[in-house]
């Protein structure tokens, strides 16, 4: 169900926001995004399209590792 990956996709940017040893505040600040969106995500809300692309890019990293993968 989409509701499991929307709930994964928080939980893997901030995992991979943290792996790059980032603060929230350097990866909006250095992807042009409002703090906002991450409360949004966090909550549930979808990021378009091209925001997953902008992030994928950013961290050099497969739509699996962002949407689907499991934090062990």
């Amino acid at each position: 169900r989409y509701s499991s990956v929307q709930s994964k996709f928080y939980d893997n940017l901030i995992g991979l926001i943290k792996l790059n040893n980032l603060s929230l505040r350097q990866f909006c600040k250095e992807l042009k995004f409002a703090r906002a969106n991450l409360t949004r995500w966090k909550s549930g809300t979808n990021p378009g399209i091209e925001t997953l692309f902008d992030i994928v890019r950013y961290f050099n990293c497969s739509f699996n590792d962002l949407l689907t993968r499991e934090n062990n």
